[in-house]
């Protein structure tokens, strides 16, 4: 088994303290660096190269699109995994374009963390389900859009 390095970063150290407690008890994951800073994390990078970078998508300062953009430019093998509290689908679209390779919600369980971490080590996206049925109503809702406007 190939441990996977991690870098968590979050504006919140009790969500970073959060994630760490959830992923203590998994061998496969190695929590290597966390921070509440996101306009160091690029400069880090370079020390620690991490497998998976875990972030918020809404922080002061760098948001977690910005900051995607930014980690996928440099370092375009790590993989980053997105949480938000929300599932707006404009920012969800953002996160893609951004590069990210999974985003879920901050209110999933342990469970659904380790599921996506599991996935996305692998080389597969991975999308909760709140946020798979946002893009599905947004997808079908402009699909009747598309319908409505046509001639």
């Amino acid at each position: 088994m190939t441990v996977k390095k991690i870098l968590i970063v979050d504006d919140h150290q009790m969500v970073i303290d959060g994630i760490r407690s959830l992923l203590e008890s998994q061998p496969e994951f190695s929590i290597i660096g966390e921070s509440t800073k996101p306009l160091t994390v690029v400069a880090l990078l370079s020390e620690i190269q991490p497998d998976i970078l875990i972030t918020d998508v809404g922080m002061p300062d760098m948001s977690g699109v910005e900051l995607s953009r930014a980690v996928k430019s440099k370092f375009p093998a790590i993989k980053i995994l997105a949480l938000s509290m929300f599932g707006d689908t404009h920012i969800i679209a953002e996160m893609i374009d951004a590069g990210i390779s999974g985003y879920i919600l901050k209110n999933s369980g342990k469970k659904e963390l380790i599921e996506a971490l599991t996935k996305i080590a692998e080389g597969q996206n991975y999308f909760g389900q709140e946020i798979t049925l946002q893009l599905i109503k947004s997808f079908k809702r402009s699909q009747e859009d598309i319908k409505a406007n046509r001639p």
